[in-house]
């Protein structure tokens, strides 16, 4: 399989460095958008595997922030032979692949930055430079789609600094790709030079020498529905939040509601509650992996409303009230649905039970 991603990759960049070569193409950012973010994720070396010395793969790219004091530094050796019209050329090239597959689609809507600290200190030859890509990988490890980021080219001198230095590379999606929940992303950057065996060195997973992209999303909000069951009547929790929701669960004995939220993209979670009065009242306290944290809670005649944000990963949560429901040791069925904000209500799959 990263044998294929190699190939891929060896095409998408070819073709970008040619790009590069025969024109210069501008892209405009994203104007600020209300239902649009920032996702920004960091390239690490969770797993590495070397194919040879022009060729390295990596797992993983998150949201977490970089692992090391001192940057992870590869030096990548340029021996892939390639051609264009009478020059030849050598490349080699760096993959990064999402950590864990996607847990929920991703709507990718304007412009992706990859970010690659880089240097070189070689003679070049006729030229060198840098071109980049991204594979939409489907959850059989097929390939969906690729994509181009364009970087830079120098004739007759070498396109990198001799000290290590962030290199861009863009593309801009305006009319919008979605990645599909249960795909992966994989993050490519190649080098090309006319002289065999130019070697470029590459420096990531620090703060200082943090290399990463950011891609312009659609707002990652989900809404979910847990259906507390009390004899005849059932009470909706809603949870709007831009994690996952795992594991729900209501204690009438404990005053309280827990679940369990993840996320290995988004560098900061939030989770926005409102809660039946007549189930769970406060005033509330709320816990993140048993630390209790600071929350806004506010309330009407019915319900009340519990907004709390956290670190990315996997967490968690506690709500615990005050007052609760009344009588019997309740039979209670937790019933979670899920749907996204931009589907319309009637839409949203519901389930009740009586008991």
């Amino acid at each position: 399989m990263k044998h294929y991603l190699w190939f891929i990759f060896c095409l998408l960049i070819t073709t970008s460095l040619l790009t590069n070569i025969s024109y210069s193409q501008s892209y405009s950012f994203l104007q600020s958008n209300p239902e649009t973010t920032t996702l920004s994720l960091t390239f690490h070396n969770y797993e590495e595997t070397i194919i040879n010395s022009s060729v390295y793969y990596y797992s993983g790219a998150d949201g977490c922030p970089p692992q090391r004091l001192n940057a992870y530094n590869i030096s990548v050796e340029c021996l892939i032979p390639g051609s264009f019209s009478i020059f030849s050329f050598y490349s080699g090239f760096v993959a990064w692949t999402l950590a864990e597959p996607l847990q929920k689609d991703l709507d990718v809507v304007g412009e992706i930055n990859m970010t690659v600290w880089m240097s070189s200190t070689d003679e070049s030859g006729l030229g060198s430079g840098f071109g980049g890509g991204l594979i939409d990988i489907d959850e059989n490890g097929n390939v969906e789609e690729t994509f181009e980021l364009e970087g830079g080219y120098v004739f007759g001198g070498n396109a990198f600094s001799p000290t290590p230095t962030p290199e861009q590379l863009t593309l801009n999606l305006s009319d919008g790709y979605t990645f599909k929940a249960g795909h992966s992303i994989v993050f490519g950057v190649g080098f090309g030079s006319s002289k065999k065996g130019f070697t470029v060195n590459i420096f990531f997973d620090s703060p200082e020498h943090n290399s990463g992209a950011t891609l312009q999303v659609k707002d990652l909000k989900d809404q979910y529905e847990f259906y507390v069951v009390w004899e005849t009547k059932s009470y909706p929790v809603i949870v709007e939040t831009n994690s996952s929701i795992n594991n729900f669960e209501f204690s009438q004995t404990e005053k309280q509601i827990t679940f369990d939220v993840s996320d290995i993209l988004c560098s900061n979670g939030f989770s926005y509650c409102v809660v039946p009065k007549v189930i769970l009242e406060g005033p509330f306290t709320v816990f993140v992996d048993n630390q209790q944290i600071t929350d806004t809670t506010s309330d009407d005649a019915t319900h009340s409303f519990i907004y709390f944000t956290y670190s990315q990963g996997f967490h968690t949560i506690k709500i615990v009230g005050t007052n609760t429901i009344e009588g019997e040791y309740p039979r209670i069925f937790i019933i979670p649905t899920s749907c996204s904000e931009t589907l319309a209500p009637n839409k949203c799959k519901t389930k009740t039970f009586t008991i």
